[in-house]
């Protein structure tokens, strides 16, 4: 027999579970949306998304809950229970990874999230905030700001990026590195870096979506802030292959619109310098430059046998290396200014028309003899990529040397 004591707790009980699920009040407060891949052959874009829930009712218990979307119609049951969701009043439940399909077809469009109880006894008492919408902006927009900063003693790279426009409001990066990517190589552009007291080149690929549907891109792991170091599986400055493409990708919100944007592709490669015979046979081929025959030299260190010998020679007969020397030392490095002079030499720059600009360079200064020879730069779109040092005693490289013929070919 129940004594009084037991009635009234059961009655108790059952007022309390009466509370727990009555006046429930469910909004979703936000929703963070990711894109994680697409489907080429199913036309495809598959989305992950983060669902912020509020209780802003009473207290519920195990009550099963479902959010869907208006995309693809799939739902998922949130719970934190075995049976369903328990959520104490003005508390935020957090669900991460509801992925959902994207039709390609459409380049944008409003998604709509709505949470609702399952159980056809239960109501939310106001439903205007059961809903969220989104807006998916699948636009491709670029931004060109990446660059490397520094190299760290573990041949890791610092990367920087010029984000002051995506300071305010929700936002998340992603470092994504690629590989074989097809482009025209002509819309390269050659850029410099001072690195370590040393110059480091790279170059930025103009992202097409195209370009970007080709490079195999893989995500790093989740960036918090830059400067970021990423260490990659070699030295990229060192590594003959392969080349090593990345890019970063924003994600931000306005207005409950979701957008992405890429910057332009980095592409980091060899700089491995080059000896003088080496930055000869190059000078010659890329200049287009036939071979002389029957020149004479007055260098004692090479021979008729050698392999770099005709280059050497072709480059001796036009009057673009020293006359006067006995010695050309082929397994030596070329400076930048030597190849500098030659190549402007070789196009026939007019240094006298050279517009008086001021120094392009804080370590060539008015007074050095070469002085009217860097300032030709300033007319090729090559000094565009340059650093504020030009580093003239420092060895080339394959890449400063094939660009610089280049840019003086397409500027002359």
């Amino acid at each position: 027999m129940l004594n009084i004591l037991d009635i009234a707790l059961d009655k108790t009980l059952q007022i309390k579970q009466d509370f727990e699920n009555s006046n429930i009040d469910l909004a979703i407060t936000n929703v963070e949306v990711n894109k994680i891949s697409e489907d080429d052959e199913k036309n495809l874009i598959r989305y992950s998304a983060t669902i912020y829930l509020k209780n802003e009712g009473a207290y519920i218990k195990d009550l099963k809950i479902l959010v869907n979307n208006s995309s693809d119609l799939s739902f998922v049951i949130l719970k934190n229970t075995e049976t369903g969701l328990s959520l104490q009043n003005d508390a935020i439940y957090v669900y991460k990874g509801y992925e959902f399909d994207w039709d390609k077809s459409f380049s944008g469009g409003e998604i709509v999230f709505e949470v609702k109880p399952l159980e056809d006894t239960v109501y939310d008492i106001d439903p205007v905030d059961n809903k969220f919408k989104v807006f998916i902006d699948n636009k491709f927009s670029t931004f060109s700001d990446l660059y490397p900063k520094a190299i760290n003693l573990d041949n890791s790279i610092k990367l920087e990026a010029d984000l002051s426009d995506y300071v305010i409001g929700d936002k998340s990066y992603e470092l994504l590195i690629g590989n074989k990517l097809k482009y025209d190589k002509r819309t390269e552009v050659y850029k410099e870096a001072l690195l370590n007291n040393q110059i480091y080149s790279y170059f930025n690929i103009p992202l097409t979506k195209e370009v970007f549907e080709s490079g195999n891109f893989r995500k790093t792991n989740p960036i918090i802030e830059f400067p970021v170091d990423i260490a990659l599986y070699d030295d990229p400055f060192a590594s003959e292959n392969p080349d090593y493409y990345m890019l970063l990708k924003i994600n931000f919100s306005e207005n409950n619109h979701l957008k992405f944007k890429y910057s332009d592709v980095i592409k980091f490669t060899s700089n491995k310098t080059l000896t003088r015979a080496e930055a000869a046979k190059i000078f010659v081929e890329q200049t287009g430059e036939k071979s002389l025959k029957g020149v004479k030299m007055h260098y004692q260190d090479i021979d008729k046998t050698d392999w770099f010998y005709n280059y050497v020679s072709t480059l001796y007969g036009l009057g673009l290396l020293d006359m006067d020397s006995f010695s050309f030392n082929p397994a030596g490095p070329m400076t930048r200014m030597e190849a500098l002079i030659m190549a402007l030499n070789y196009y026939d720059i007019d240094l006298i028309n050279v517009k008086k600009v001021a120094p392009i360079f804080k370590d060539i200064t008015p007074n050095d003899p070469n002085y009217h020879f860097v300032q030709a730069l300033n007319a090729t779109t090559i000094s565009s990529g340059f650093t504020d040092y030009f580093k003239a005693d420092a060895p080339i490289t394959k890449h400063f040397l094939t660009n610089l013929i280049y840019a003086l070919r397409e500027n002359n």
